[in-house]
Order: structure tokens, then C-alpha cells, then sequence
């Protein structure tokens, strides 16, 4: 075991896999701590989902216990932690229903409670030993959507790929070489700092390209594109409370990225039902 702390995580965010050459692919994990008394940021990496067992998988707004412990000086920031993937236990997942009410009700002082800008600006007044804030669910305006083909595995991350692919001791017969995103989401947004100059990131989780992959294979690169395309436009529109799930690079502490899509609808949650809320 990792450590002998155990977090309880609502998830929100699971980025698209990425090679790796030490645990093979990972998925960046990040959500909102349960177990402190009020809620905060967490990000659990490594994480694998693809190549584990499915007692170890899970979903987005799915609430787990884990046990974590600090990356130490490998990873100032102060929501970073190391999770025991194996020790994972599903606790239950968060619904939808009452237009979100629940989630909301869970992560409420998150929400929209800092800026991409004042992020990005805490961390460049930090140099990389010192922790500054690395994670928020910021409010967008004035949002632009582009769809545009995803890049290719270079070389380097190709290897990565096969390697993680081949057949071992536990897995006689291998595994499906992962394939790239086949699509570049970016969102062109202003935050909420009046002198917001926007921000232009890319989409990085899970379900961007996922959906790519299937709408290709099941409509045709072209229509899949067009679908990506509406998609977001419809989650950004004037129906929806869209704020994005954002996210800074280790190695790059002052450049955010877009983690996920926060979207419910704009009228307010039915908060009326008294055990909503009661704890699995």
C-alpha cells in the first residue's frame, strides 16, 4: 500500500490515456475530496484504467475511497497524490438527476470560485519548489469552439505504445495498441477576470476522445467531426451553467488545460428532497 491515508474522492475529471514508460498508459485522475469537512481539490496520478482489472475501474462522478500519499518534492503541487490503485473501492456514483443537484450540492464552493487567470497568475509568482493552486472549475464566457484532426503518436510515444501492448506473464495475448484522439477540441474562452485576455486550450478527457473514436468508426470521419462540433457548441450555449474543469502541466505550472465540461442546465437544482443527500 501506498500509504496509510485514505481519501474519499468524488471524480470529475479522467483525461484521455497517455503512453508512459514506466506504468505503461495512465489516465490523470482529478476530483473533489470528501473526507476533510469541506470539499478541495485532488489529483491522483498515476493512475491506470484501461490496462486493471474492472474492480479497479470507475466512472466519472463516482465516489471512491483510496489510499494516497504525497509525491513529495517530485510534484509540488499541493493537490498531487499518489494512489494505492490496487486498494481502490467503489463507493457509489453520483447521478444527474434534479439537474445535478446532488454533484452540485457535493462540490458547491468550487464552483467558479477562482479564474484561469488568477491560476495562472499564483503559479508564476512561485517558482517550481514553492506549491501554488493547480486545479479549479472556472466560469467561461465568450466561448468559440474549433474541431480540428488530433495529432499522430511521434516516435517516441509510438514506442511507448507497443510496448505497453505486448504480451507478458499475466497477459499471454497482449493488448489493442491505443490509439490517438482522432480530434483537437479547443475552447477559446474568456474567465471571469475583468481583464481577461481568453484562453484557448485544448479538450483533454476521457469522453472528447472516446467520442471521436466511435463517432468515426460508426459515422465517418467527416459527420464525426461535425458531431464533436455540435456537441460542444450545445453544452456552451445560454441552456447550460458550463464552467471548465482546468488543470496546469507539472513541468509547465502556468499553462492551464481544459480537463472536462461542467454542464448543467441553467435553471436552478430541486434541492426539495430532504434524503438526497444521504451517504452510501
Amino acid at each position: 500500500m501506498v500509504g496509510g491515508e485514505k481519501a474519499t474522492v468524488l471524480v470529475t475529471v479522467k483525461t484521455y490515456p497517455s503512453p508512459s514508460d514506466k506504468y505503461g498508459e495512465t489516465v490523470c485522475v482529478a476530483g473533489v475530496r470528501l473526507d476533510r469537512g469541506h470539499p478541495e481539490w485532488i489529483r491522483l496520478y498515476p493512475m491506470k484504467f484501461r490496462l486493471v482489472d474492472y474492480e479497479q475501474q470507475f466512472a466519472k462522478y463516482e465516489i471512491i475511497e483510496v489510499p494516497v500519499a504525497s509525491p513529495g518534492t517530485k510534484d509540488p503541487r499541493p493537490e498531487s497524490m499518489r494512489p494505492d490503485q490496487t486498494h481502490l473501492r467503489s463507493v457509489r456514483i453520483v447521478g444527474p438527476a434534479k439537474n445535478w443537484a446532488e454533484r452540485r450540492q457535493l462540490i458547491r464552493p468550487l464552483i467558479g470560485a477562482t479564474t484561469t487567470c488568477d491560476l495562472i497568475a499564483a503559479n508564476q509568482a512561485v517558482d517550481y519548489s514553492q506549491p501554488a493552486p493547480s486545479l479549479g472549475l472556472v466560469r467561461v464566457r465568450d466561448v468559440r469552439i474549433s474541431v480540428a484532426d488530433g495529432d499522430p503518436w511521434d516516435d517516441r510515444q509510438l514506442s511507448k505504445v507497443t510496448k505497453a501492448a505486448q504480451p507478458d506473464l499475466f497477459n499471454p495475448e497482449g493488448f489493442k495498441e491505443l490509439q490517438p484522439a482522432p480530434f483537437r477540441v479547443t475552447v477559446r474562452y474568456r474567465c471571469d477576470s475583468p481583464a481577461c485576455p481568453t484562453h484557448e486550450p485544448s479538450l483533454l478527457d476521457w469522453e472528447t476522445g472516446q467520442a471521436g473514436r466511435t463517432w468515426s468508426r460508426e459515422n465517418g470521419t467527416l459527420r464525426a467531426r461535425e458531431m464533436l462540433q455540435q456537441k460542444y457548441e450545445e453544452l456552451f450555449d445560454v441552456n447550460h451553467d458550463t464552467h471548465l474543469f482546468v488543470g496546469n502541466l507539472h513541468q509547465h505550472r502556468a499553462s492551464f488545460s481544459a480537463l472536462g465540461v461542467w454542464s448543467p442546465k441553467t435553471e436552478p437544482p430541486d434541492l426539495s428532497d430532504g434524503g438526497f443527500f444521504s451517504q452510501a
